[in-house]
């Protein structure tokens, strides 16, 4: 049995309609990010770019793709000697944790990427942060939570 458009949900419809779902959001992202360089390749959206904090430059590279599992979003960061850990809010797959994947969704099937990158700012302060302090001075939930 084929769904119809008006049977789908959210995910499924961003699955069926990938190449139009990326172009939205990389519009989106474009208009309200203009230190960030997105590009589409492979059925993925691609993002590029670079915050400065006390000195420290972050260079971020963004994917973006209904067809990932879990998360629509995969955010690598990079700078000199960066700590990765639970505490510095990396994933095992060395990706930024930047929101819970139920509590903060607000039932919603995914947050949309336009919504996750002003994160990245947040993370780099509250990074900077945890350099100066050895502790994680934001809003967090404890990682053993499901």
């Amino acid at each position: 049995m084929v769904a119809t458009g008006f049977m789908l949900n959210e995910i499924d419809c961003a699955k069926k309609n990938w190449f139009g779902f990326l172009i939205k959001t990389k519009l989106e992202c474009e208009k309200n990010f203009e230190w960030l360089t997105f590009t589409i390749k492979n059925g993925k959206l691609l993002g590029k770019g670079s915050l400065t904090e006390n000195g420290n430059k972050y260079d971020f590279t963004i994917f973006c793709s209904p067809f990932f599992r879990g998360r629509f979003e995969r955010v690598i960061v990079e700078s000199k000697k960066l700590k990765r850990s639970a505490d510095t809010h990396f994933n095992e797959d060395g990706t930024l944790c930047l929101y819970h994947p139920v509590h903060d969704l607000h039932q919603k099937p995914f947050v949309n990427l336009v919504d996750v990158i002003p994160w990245l700012s947040e993370w780099v302060y509250f990074y900077e942060k945890y350099l100066e302090f050895n502790v994680w001075l934001g809003p967090e939930y404890p990682h053993n939570i499901k």
